[in-house]
């Protein structure tokens, strides 16, 4: 798994965020995070890039 699948996992548990939240911020389904974090679906760049500016 890319370190930036991990990282986001990490940094939304560290701040205290569930995937419902991140989800959402994102404009994504939380199930979709949750295939993202598992390394089961692939992000694009676009989507890490707001992840980035927005965890």
């Amino acid at each position: 798994m890319p370190p930036e699948k991990a990282m986001l996992s990490d940094l939304r548990t560290q701040a205290g965020l569930t995937q419902a939240d991140v989800a959402k911020t994102l404009g994504i389904s939380p199930s979709t995070l949750g295939r993202i974090e598992k390394g089961r679906k692939d992000i694009d760049d676009e989507l890490l890039s707001r992840a980035r500016r927005g965890v």
